[in-house]
């Protein structure tokens, strides 16, 4: 094919403008104007621009088995226009934006194996997205599509010929004012029901099955079916009735593939709430087969879903746990099995934008706005005032303000967020947008879809920081019944114990005791749950509110030995430890805490208490935890805390850091309880 467009032209409109940093694919530019041109930079990582003002002039060009596309791909270029707000990174073609310029996304990238064969090079050297992109354009029977021509259009989407697949650099060059931020992608996205938004669902698995590892189990022991879970049908089948479902006993088969549903109950009258569950009374009922209209909207959107993408069986807590008439009995058994039910499904529809069971999730609320320009020759542009934003779309959303929603994410393998806004695509390689952006998350540890293996493999101080963030993030979530405090995290808990070969009790790590339960109110007091067992007063999960860990510095502190739980006693709610008592100071309350004054009112250290506070120091006792010397001064971590009725049994009150010369031993081997 002719090359249309001079090399030279091209390098001309990369070269730096006012201070531009060179001729490859960058444009400095103040003012507020840039050239961007997307080609490439030899053995580069993209195009940049930084502009200041309001405009920006994108010049993007159609290029087709040209000399210097060739070297584009031998050069290892990502050629994907992934992209960022202000001073973000992506894994390709990125855009630092200030004052009001359009943030680049994904443009349309489509590798044509023809093409790489005759660059000799490989597909390793494209990104991810892009090679995604090639197989939802390769296997889409949906997908959006270009028709080839001499002259090519331009639209943002996908680029398929009958022949043979070229990587193709689309678009023309326009001066386009915009407000914010906004990206250059795909704006229209498909129908909520469209064949090609179930089409871009089913490639996207189909991808990860076949390219990543996030569905691979570690012997066939693992899959296995939860204890019941919702038959959906076989559109297949020719006795397949759409408005039937009915409840199954994993015993009842052999398959062993289903989807889980994360969703909000929400704040739903209680009998509202129990004429969607499966109760002892109509449990019979269900398994013998029930109409799909019986049931709340969010529950229809899942199952539509999961018969889309082709699977047999759903599991929905509410319909596959007995909610009522059973005094609990099979609550309290199937949820402690949550660890395996998230990490063993398919894959986990997070119903995102349903507030709870009556609001559906595939309808979209928003149309967001874009331009539309377009040349003589019938070139196309568009630009999308939308914005990719996966950590407010999803994780400021009102469903993951739930405590039981944190374990249910991390656990899952791949998990597909219906929000408000968009679709995402999440798994163990990324979040993928369905407007076809490739997003790059700060949480790496939190997308391994075998949580924690990548986790133990990054150093003690990435293990501590990620332990200490699932916690202080799952203290601050909401939970409709306040004793479900020590349950809803117990499989994520049992995971993180299991892979570091330790105990867990109530929230604490064995192998990180000392630092585990030196936590503290991150705001306000906290309130003491009342449970109908024993929560020890050691640990987080007997209060309700946010906590944070105290920033203790690595390898600075020695642990006191004589700390440990309690093997000898049968209860699980008790630490061994010395007893300690406060001498010659006083306290007085600052702020949130109280200091800890010497008798010349010199600051020796710092309390904070859960809940109550304490009036006189010297009717206080303390548990040393650690202790760390600064500048000659040796300082101690220690539990604030108060005996019980019962002689040598103490609960704890609170937290602090004191000098060492303000307390000492007074008791040894006393239980915290």
């Amino acid at each position: 094919m002719e090359n249309k467009w001079s090399f030279t032209r091209e390098a001309a409109a990369n070269a730096g403008v006012s201070g531009g940093v060179g001729p490859a694919a960058n444009a400095g530019v103040s003012g507020g104007v840039a050239l961007c041109l997307v080609v490439y930079v030899s053995g580069g990582v993209g195009p940049n621009a930084s502009v200041s003002g309001g405009v920006a002039y994108v010049r993007l060009v159609l290029m087709l088995d040209c000399v210097w596309w060739r070297r584009a791909v031998s050069g290892g270029v990502v050629f994907a226009a992934n992209a960022v707000v202000s001073g973000g990174v992506g894994p390709a073609a990125n855009a630092g934006v200030s004052g009001g310029v359009a943030r680049f996304l994904f443009l349309i990238y489509i590798l044509l194996q023809k093409a790489v064969r005759s660059a000799n090079c490989s597909s390793k050297h494209f990104s991810t997205a892009a090679m995604m992109m090639t197989e939802i354009s390769l296997q889409s029977e949906h997908g959006w599509h270009l028709e080839q021509k001499q002259e090519a259009r331009v639209f943002c989407g996908f680029v398929q010929t009958h022949k043979q697949y070229l990587l193709h650099i689309l678009v023309t060059e326009y001066a386009v004012h915009t407000e914010s931020s906004a990206p250059i992608g795909l704006p229209i996205l498909p129908e909520p029901d469209s064949p090609a938004r179930f089409s871009l669902l089913r490639a996207w698995l189909r991808w990860c099955d076949e390219s990543h590892g996030c569905n691979e189990y570690q012997g066939e022991s693992k899959r296995t079916l939860p204890t019941r879970v919702l038959y959906v049908g076989d559109l297949k089948d020719s006795g397949y009735a759409s408005d039937f479902v009915r409840l199954v006993c994993a015993s009842e088969t052999s398959r062993q593939e289903y989807v889980a549903l994360s969703h909000c109950w929400g704040n739903l009258p209680v009998e509202k709430k129990k004429a969607h569950c499966t109760t002892q009374d109509n449990i019979g009922q269900r398994l013998e087969g029930f109409s799909l209209s019986e049931l709340p909207k969010t529950f229809q959107d899942a199952v539509k879903v999961t018969r889309e993408i082709g699977v047999l069986y759903l599991w929905i807590d509410s319909l596959c746990i007995i909610q009522y008439g059973d005094n609990g009995e099979d609550w309290k058994c199937e949820s402690g099995q949550m660890e395996r039910v998230f990490s063993h499904a398919y894959c986990t529809i997070a119903a995102t934008a349903a507030v709870d069971s009556n609001a559906g999730f595939l309808r979209r609320g928003v149309n967001p706005g874009y331009v539309h320009v377009q040349d003589a020759s019938g070139k196309q542009f568009y630009i999308s005032a939308d914005i990719d934003d996966f950590d407010n779309d999803v994780g400021k959303a009102q469903l993951n303000t739930r405590a039981w929603v944190l374990q249910e994410g991390v656990l899952a393998r791949r998990t597909i967020h219906f929000s408000a806004n968009q679709m995402y695509w999440e798994c163990g390689e990324g979040v993928y947008c369905e407007n076809l952006t490739r997003l790059e998350r700060d949480k790496y540890f939190m997308l391994d879809p075998d949580f924690p293996s990548r986790l133990l493999n990054s150093g003690i101080r990435r293990i501590l920081n990620c332990i200490s963030f699932i916690f202080q993030d799952y203290s601050k979530r909401n939970l409709t019944v306040s004793t479900d405090r020590c349950i809803a995290i117990s499989g994520l808990e049992d995971r993180i114990a299991g892979a570091l070969k330790c105990q867990s009790r109530y929230g604490i790590l064995q192998k990180y005791l000392h630092r585990n339960l030196l936590w503290q109110a991150s705001n306000d007091k906290m309130k003491e749950i009342v449970y109908d067992h024993h929560v020890p007063s050691w640990s987080w999960m007997a209060y309700s509110g946010g906590i944070q860990f105290m920033d203790i510095p690595l390898g600075k502190v020695d642990w006191i030995d004589h700390l440990w739980f309690d093997e000898e006693c049968e209860c699980d709610h008790a630490i061994i430890s010395n007893l300690w008592t406060f001498q010659n100071c006083t306290m007085g309350l600052y702020e949130a805490q109280y200091a800890v004054l010497d008798s010349d009112g010199a600051k020796r250290g710092w309390i904070q208490y859960d809940g109550k506070g304490g009036k006189d120091l010297h009717k206080e006792q303390c548990v040393v935890v650690g202790r760390k010397s600064n500048r000659d001064i040796e300082e101690y971590y220690v539990l604030v805390v108060r005996p019980t009725s019962v002689d040598g049994e103490y609960r704890r009150a609170g937290v602090g850091l004191i000098q060492s010369d303000c307390v000492v031993v007074q008791r040894i081997n006393i239980r915290v309880v």
